[in-house]
């Protein structure tokens, strides 16, 4: 049958991780569809000040990225959604309208007293993903990327991330191919999740055997 590879995944292998220093000297970009055009960037900044009662000094992580693009947002505004796995990014998500991503921030009042976002999803969060969509020639793609954050603001750490090449079509958190549901000779349908294929064939075939074989000719399994 055919199969439709319009998934495009990158494993960041070592994981990056993002601080204040990394953001000074080389904010770390993702160009998803290589063509040179950055269509989000990672970033820790150190936030500092005072007032007539007290000061407070900590950190806060972001992501920002071209106004044509944008991220699924908790507020519809800049707080960004924490995604789990499975969970589409689509024409029909929530995006926030802004070209800022809040991810948190955390800082100490008088050096002492704790003080952070507490109600920004993605703080201390481990293995989340962010989902994005992003404008190229092509049209609009949907992506996503997966993140930890420290829950002191002070690191973002990028592990992967992917985006379909086919442009308006979806894509689930987690998915890292993608394949279309695929018809042989009317007698067996092979129907595909995330992590599991449903095969279903006619009566005649009961009993009989089917081999899953990699692109390279080795059998995964029978």
């Amino acid at each position: 049958g055919a199969a439709n590879a319009q998934i495009t995944y990158m494993d960041v292998n070592p994981d990056v991780v993002i601080d204040s220093n990394t953001t000074l000297i080389n904010p770390y970009a993702i160009d998803f569809n290589n063509d040179a055009t950055p269509d989000i960037v990672f970033g820790v900044g150190h936030i500092e000040g005072a007032t007539s009662s007290f000061t407070y000094r900590g950190a806060l992580a972001y992501a920002a990225f071209p106004a044509t693009n944008a991220i699924i947002a908790a507020d519809t505004a800049v707080m960004a959604s924490a995604l789990d796995c499975g969970v589409a990014v689509s024409a029909a998500s929530i995006f926030g309208n802004d070209t800022y991503g809040n991810f948190g921030y955390a800082a100490l009042i008088n050096g002492s007293i704790p003080f952070s976002s507490t109600t920004t999803p993605f703080l201390g969060a481990t293995d989340k993903y962010l989902g994005v969509k992003f404008t190229a020639t092509s049209g609009t793609h949907y992506a996503w990327v997966k993140l930890s954050v420290a829950a002191n603001a002070e690191t973002i750490t990028v592990k992967e991330y992917a985006f379909n090449a086919t442009p308006g079509e979806a894509i689930n958190t987690c998915q890292t191919a993608g394949i279309e549901d695929v018809s042989v000779e009317n007698k067996v349908t092979i129907k595909t999740t995330l992590n599991d294929a449903t095969i279903n064939v006619t009566p005649d075939l009961i009993g009989g055997s089917i081999s899953m074989v990699s692109m390279s000719g080795q059998v995964v399994k029978t």
